[in-house]
C-alpha cells in the first residue's frame, strides 16, 4: 500500500515536471513566432493584420489551445517547404537578409518537431485540454 502511494506521488511529480517543461517550450515557440513576425514585417511589407493574427495565435498557443498547435505545425511545414524552395534564388525573391531565412528555417524545423513529437509539449496540451 505504501509503495503504491509513493509510485503515484512520483508519477504526479513527473507529470508536473513534464507539464512545466512543455509550458516553457510552448511559450518560447510563441515568443519566437512573434519576434519573427515583427522582423519579417519590419524588413518586408508591413502588414498589421498579419502581425495582429500572429500575436493572437501565439497567445492562444501559449494558453494551450490544441487546434492552434496544429496550425503552428502546418505553418512550420509550409514554411520549411517555401524556404527550401526559395533558397537557390533567395537574392532575387526576397527582401530579407539571408540569415533571417536560415533562422526562420531552423525555427520552423525545431518548433514543428517539438510541437509534434516532444513528450513534455504533448503533456502540456493534454493537461490544458482537461482543465477547460
Amino acid at each position: 500500500m505504501h509503495n503504491d502511494r509513493v509510485d503515484i506521488l512520483r508519477k504526479e511529480k513527473t507529470l508536473d515536471e513534464q507539464y512545466n517543461t512543455g509550458k516553457v517550450i510552448v511559450i518560447a515557440i510563441a515568443i519566437l513566432n512573434i519576434i519573427f513576425t515583427i522582423i519579417g514585417n519590419t524588413f518586408g511589407n508591413f502588414n498589421f493584420v498579419n502581425i495582429s493574427s500572429q500575436i493572437l495565435l501565439s497567445i492562444a498557443l501559449a494558453m494551450g489551445v490544441r487546434w492552434v498547435r496544429w496550425i503552428f505545425v502546418a505553418g512550420s511545414i509550409i514554411s520549411i517547404g517555401i524556404i527550401i524552395f526559395m533558397l537557390p534564388d533567395i537574392s532575387r525573391v526576397g527582401n530579407l537578409p539571408m540569415w533571417i531565412y536560415i533562422m526562420a528555417l531552423i525555427d520552423a524545423v525545431i518548433s514543428g518537431g517539438l510541437l509534434i513529437f516532444n513528450k513534455c509539449v504533448i503533456t502540456f496540451f493534454n493537461i490544458q485540454h482537461t482543465r477547460k
